[in-house]
């Protein structure tokens, strides 16, 4: 009877747990996919009103053509319609910044010669600091970024992209980029730094399960978040798994729905693993 009542017990708690675990994925999911949809968001403005104003060159006179205003990032004459993108851009950045506490840094960041004549090499990046102050850096030579994820992938592939976790500063942050894209070239990409810290928002405790705890990975399993250390951000989740247990949940996140696994740590501890994509 003992017995009898255990396992009925068990077959009722079961998919009440998996319900309540399956629903806090859930949750936890939208908050992130908002953090990043904004992110998105701000990428596709900029890079939208960008493309517009490439192609507004050929419509200004010719006096508007040959005058120059003193650029506020390189302190160097400008083109007038090089000036106002670039008012543009710093504005948004500002008041995205100001606006949104889950994007830490904006910036845009051009192919050599594809933003002024005056000045070969063009970046801005606008901080959180910057935003307080109004002001705005350059992110330095070509070269020093040109081959970064956070550039190179959105230029090779012409597609918004999210980069792997990575220090910049004391910051560790993921960045969404945005390519520019005129006449079917890329002439530029626009970038929206998320802090990851910023993912601690998401419900990672709950007082009836004292061992619960909540990750957040990147499209290739790479930890971007975890609420019990931040020694696994940028570690790869196969890495710290059975390799049957990973061909397991990469079968099923390749389905794109949500899901559960039943799993078990190197110590013998066992775990339900709730996915939300």
């Amino acid at each position: 009877l003992t017995l009898f009542s255990v396992n009925l017990s068990r077959s009722a708690l079961t998919p009440a747990i998996d319900g309540e675990f399956s629903g806090i994925a859930t949750q936890n999911g939208l908050m992130v996919q908002a953090i990043i949809d904004d992110a998105i968001h701000t990428g596709k403005n900029l890079r939208n009103y960008l493309q517009d104003a490439y192609g507004n060159y050929d419509e200004m006179t010719e006096e508007e053509k040959r005058t120059r205003k003193n650029s506020k990032v390189f302190n160097t004459d400008i083109q007038l319609d090089s000036y106002n993108i670039e008012n543009y851009i710093l504005n948004t950045a500002w008041s995205v910044i100001k606006n949104n506490p889950d994007i830490c840094a904006v910036g845009t960041l051009f192919e050599p010669g594809a933003f002024d004549s005056a000045i070969r090499e063009y970046s801005i990046y606008v901080s959180a600091e910057d935003a307080k102050n109004k002001k705005a850096g350059s992110m330095g030579p070509y070269s020093e970024w040109s081959n970064e994820e956070f550039y190179k992938l959105a230029k090779d592939t012409k597609r918004t992209t999210i980069s792997k976790p990575y220090k910049y500063g004391d910051i560790t942050m993921c960045t969404v980029s945005t390519p520019i894209i005129h006449n079917e070239r890329v002439i530029g990409v626009v970038v929206a730094d998320i802090n990851v810290e910023n993912f601690s928002k998401i419900k990672t405790t709950d007082d009836k399960y004292e061992t619960m705890f909540v990750s957040i990975l990147t499209g290739d399993n790479i930890f971007v978040y975890d609420s019990e250390s931040t020694d696994f951000v940028g570690v790869d989740h196969s890495t710290l798994i059975p390799a049957d247990e990973f061909e397991e949940i990469t079968a099923e996140q390749a389905k794109g729905q949500p899901f559960n696994v039943r799993s078990e740590k190197d110590d013998g501890t066992k775990l339900n693993r709730y996915y939300y994509p």
